[in-house]
């Protein structure tokens, strides 16, 4: 098997690494450097709460339709993983928006920017026109660079702001760097992208996501 896999890993190296400038902005984009150094105010971290509530509402929908689309059971099985993942996320959440004084009611009444809204809306397009690596590939690169910035961001919301753990556990996301969910991407890569010769579309998704990633910080500023 893991030989098998050597090529799409090898892939998803190079995608992170010739994405590197874009992916190194998201991380220390200003946004979340405030938010890690204690400099951002209440306001700021309430629109970073309505529109990752509203993320990952999307996101849900995302994988549901991810599933009704999947091919065979495999894929099916990997998009249900992320659904239950994107359904325990939401119910982890609802700690750090009490924790910064909103309630579910406030938060589902207020819109979000709608530039934060530009990586979702291209995961709704490519839920029913993409295929299953390209769906992973972008939920790839989505969670390891959310995952970067919800580290630093945790860190100071603890430190600057007293948030409790409770408050601040949804910040932890450590299954995007673990091999199972690296090998669950790269095995979608391996059929349904190298194998169907696919690499230039998944090469434009890679540089779609994250511009539409760094939107989403960008409107938080």
């Amino acid at each position: 098997m893991a030989s098998e896999l050597e090529p799409a890993l090898r892939f998803l190296e190079e995608l992170e690494r010739h994405h590197e400038p874009t992916l190194a902005a998201i991380r220390s984009h200003p946004f979340v450097t405030s938010v890690a150094e204690g400099n951002a105010p209440l306001k700021d971290l309430r629109s970073f709460a309505i529109a990752e509530y509203w993320y990952m509402r999307g996101g849900v929908k995302h994988f549901a339709l991810s599933i009704a689309n999947s091919p065979d059971l495999e894929t099916q099985r990997f998009f249900h993983e992320r659904l239950s993942g994107e359904l325990e996320y939401l119910s982890r959440f609802r700690p750090f928006m009490e924790a910064v004084g909103l309630t579910d009611s406030e938060v589902s009444r207020q819109p979000p920017p709608s530039k934060a809204m530009n990586a979702v809306n291209y995961l709704f397009r490519l839920s029913v026109e993409g295929g299953p690596a390209e769906k992973a590939v972008a939920w790839y690169l989505v969670g390891r660079v959310f995952s970067d910035t919800c580290s630093a961001m945790r860190d100071g919301l603890a430190e600057h702001y007293g948030l409790s753990g409770e408050a601040v556990k949804y910040f932890d996301i450590p299954h995007v760097r673990s091999e199972r969910f690296v090998n669950a991407v790269a095995r979608l890569v391996t059929i349904y992208g190298l194998d169907q010769g696919r690499k230039d579309e998944l090469e434009q998704v890679a540089a779609h996501i994250l511009a539409y990633e760094k939107d989403f910080y960008d409107s938080m500023v």
